[in-house]
This record gives C-alpha cells, sequence and structure tokens, in this order.
C-alpha cells in the first residue's frame, strides 16, 4: 500500500498526494473551505478553467449552431438562470475559491468561477434540448469519451441532514498534476 504525502497545508485544509492521485481536504465554513481549496490548487484550477471555459462555449456554440461567443452567452444564460436555484453555501465556496485565486494573481473572478461550475450542466441543457422537453421520450443521450467528470447529489432519507450535499469530479486535472 503506497504512503500519503502531505504536499501542502493551508488553514484547516490540507493536500495529500497517494500514489499518482491528488487528495484536497477541507473542512470549515463554506467561504473557509473553498478559500482552502481555492489556495491549495489555485495555479491548477487557474489552468484548468482558463482552457476549460473557452473549450466548453466552442462545444456550446457548436451544438446551437454558432461560434464561442454565442456557447459563451449560452454558459452566461444558464448560469444567470441557474443562479437562484444554488445553494447560498454553494455561492460562499464558489467565493472563497475565487478570492483565494484573486490572491494568487488569477485574472478569474467569482462570474468565471461561477459559470464554471455550472457548466456541465449548461453545456448538457444547449448540447441536447431534447432532453430538456418534458413531451419527449426520454432517452440516454452518448456523452463525448473526453468529457471525464462525475457529479452526483445526496438528499432525502439517505442523507443525515437537511442539507444537500454535492460531490463532483474533475478529471481532467489529473491531466494537469
Amino acid at each position: 500500500m503506497e504512503e500519503r504525502i502531505e504536499v501542502a497545508r493551508f488553514g484547516k485544509g490540507r493536500l495529500e498526494k497517494w500514489g499518482g492521485t491528488f487528495i484536497l481536504h477541507v473542512k470549515g465554513e463554506p467561504y473557509e473551505r473553498g478559500f482552502q481549496h481555492g489556495y491549495l490548487l489555485g495555479k491548477k484550477i487557474d489552468e484548468t478553467v482558463s482552457r476549460g471555459l473557452t473549450s466548453a462555449a466552442a462545444v456550446c456554440g457548436k451544438a446551437v449552431g454558432g461560434s464561442i461567443k454565442a456557447g459563451f452567452e449560452k454558459l452566461e444564460r444558464g448560469m444567470e438562470e441557474a443562479r437562484g436555484f444554488m445553494p447560498y453555501e454553494f455561492r460562499e465556496e464558489i467565493r472563497g475559491l475565487s478570492d483565494a485565486l484573486a490572491k494568487q494573481g488569477s485574472r478569474l473572478d467569482f462570474q468565471d468561477m461561477l459559470m464554471w461550475n455550472l457548466m456541465y450542466d449548461s453545456w448538457c441543457f444547449y448540447a441536447h434540448p431534447e432532453v430538456g422537453d418534458p413531451s419527449a421520450d426520454f432517452y440516454r443521450s452518448p456523452y463525448p469519451e473526453t468529457i471525464g467528470c462525475s457529479s452526483f447529489p445526496l438528499g432525502g432519507r439517505r442523507q443525515a441532514t437537511a442539507n444537500c450535499c454535492l460531490a463532483r469530479t474533475w478529471t481532467t486535472w489529473i491531466c494537469l498534476v
């Protein structure tokens, strides 16, 4: 069994490497967790999101028969539509992450990070609008093999508290490590 090595620490958070995999641990209130996340993985987040948002806009633009600019407009619209449904805690965690990035000199801001966190949802809606049509027959759309992330919510009787829990992996970060 491979040894876990602590790579960095900030506040209550730490970054470990176990074998070839980095594991991020964050603790505290939402803003504090986000700041730890942004501080400990800031450079990797900056590289990934800076490139990734443009790629997502290109895919979204192509899906709607438009340009990268049209894709960004769709992603921005999706972000604005979803913003009101995001729990306060999610927004605060993203705000903390954004503030940590800014302290490290990143040009990415809260809007960019909010768009990034909602990008996949917006992209799926615009790339597969028929799935969002409640009158259409449901079918499972094939996803491109290049999308390597997973997300899932935990709620209802399987959850110990009344709060929503969301987990997401961005396996694209592994490529940058």
